[in-house]
């Protein structure tokens, strides 16, 4: 399991690896957010935040490239980039060289298909949810290709008893056709992404639902009054938002996410990519966790943040990364990648500032 290659990692003596392996993982928190935009005739440029309170072995994130045939799971068709844990036990991210993308976000209240009988794993193998994700990104071409796929393994929590560490998808490919894939009740669930907005629990039904309860927030400044004389009257901006729920909980971020992108695209539609990619910048400032401001629990072994942030281009084969220290954007062109074989992986956070010191320009 998950849990327990990065614990042998870290208590590689211990007769109670797995115990304190789940002492630890009950503090386990990933909070993660993604949202699309696009602009008239534009590629549509996909966000995503990874915020986590974790052991240290979730932290040092890297950033990875698979050749074909190199991934650690299974012989890959594609090759593809990937970020993933620093000790590689988990996949969070990452887009292969045909366009496909692939997002993992928290959901607990997954329940997985029941593992195969003999028989039943002749015709639908066994696939361990955790291996989902780097499985489709070696193997999809676009998604309806991954759908057959999902449909013909039977995806099951694989000895994974904690549901901190349960996810479900966000699967988009360069066509700019884009699936949601929950497992409820131990069945795949298929969602036409519409809405383009993904957090974690509840479901992405209740999301949907949930947003009916905010239709007073308006992109216009409200009007109302004045009654007696002058009061009251319009004296400060923001007050269209009133009500927009500010919290770092997944049902808040959803909202969020949902309604800003949406007004500012119906008063400032991106007309470029630059645009497109400035508009998902500051949505990610949005949802941006400081370290310190999540409730800290009582068992927490680190504090819940974003650690990193990605921008996902498919139709371009791009992606740009950053991190909770270097706020700089930073490009990787896949398509520049197809055909490599050459397998790399580094870490995220490098130390940088993600600050350019101009001064010496202005001397001169």
């Amino acid at each position: 399991p998950i849990c327990y290659s990065f614990c042998t990692l870290l208590f590689p003596e211990s007769k109670h690896t797995m115990f304190v392996c789940q002492a630890l993982l009950t503090a386990v928190s990933f909070g993660c957010t993604s949202v699309k935009v696009h602009g008239e005739g534009l590629p549509p440029v996909t966000l995503r935040t990874m915020e986590l309170g974790a052991p240290p072995g979730l932290m040092n994130w890297r950033y990875s490239w698979y050749p074909v045939g190199q991934s650690n799971y299974g012989n890959n068709s594609f090759g593809y980039f990937a970020l993933e844990s620093g000790d590689k036990s988990v996949y969070a991210d990452g887009m292969n060289e045909v366009g496909l993308s692939v997002s993992a976000l928290t959901f607990r209240e997954s329940v997985y298909q029941p593992t195969p009988s003999k028989k039943d794993k002749k015709a639908h193998p066994e696939l361990p949810y955790r291996f989902l994700l780097q499985y489709l990104l070696g193997s999809a071409a676009n998604t309806s290709h991954a759908i057959q796929l999902v449909n013909d393994v039977t995806v099951t929590k694989g000895g994974q008893e904690i549901p901190e560490l349960y996810v479900h998808w966000s699967i988009t490919d360069k066509y700019n056709t884009s699936y949601i894939l929950e497992y409820v009740k131990g069945e795949a669930v298929w969602h036409k992404d519409l809405l383009g907005v993904l957090t974690n629990d509840p479901d992405y039904s209740w999301h949907i639902s949930n947003l009916n309860n905010f239709v007073a927030l308006s992109p216009y400044l409200p009007n109302a009054g004045p009654f007696v004389g002058d009061i009251p009257n319009k004296n400060a901006f923001g007050t269209n938002l009133l009500g927009l729920p500010g919290d770092l909980s997944p049902p808040a971020r959803f909202v969020r996410m949902f309604y800003l992108r949406e007004f500012a695209m119906s008063r400032n539609y991106p007309t470029t990519l630059s645009e497109s990619i400035s508009l998902a910048t500051g949505l990610a400032n949005t949802v941006h966790i400081i370290k310190g401001v999540v409730g800290k629990d009582a068992n927490s072994t680190a504090p819940e943040a974003t650690y990193w942030s990605v921008l996902k281009i498919p139709a371009l084969r791009q992606v740009y990364f950053r991190s909770y220290e270097d706020m700089q954007w930073r490009l990787v062109d896949i398509s520049k990648l197809s055909g490599s074989k050459k397998q790399w992986s580094h870490y995220v956070e490098t130390g940088a500032e993600g600050i350019k010191n101009i001064t010496g320009q202005l001397l001169e």
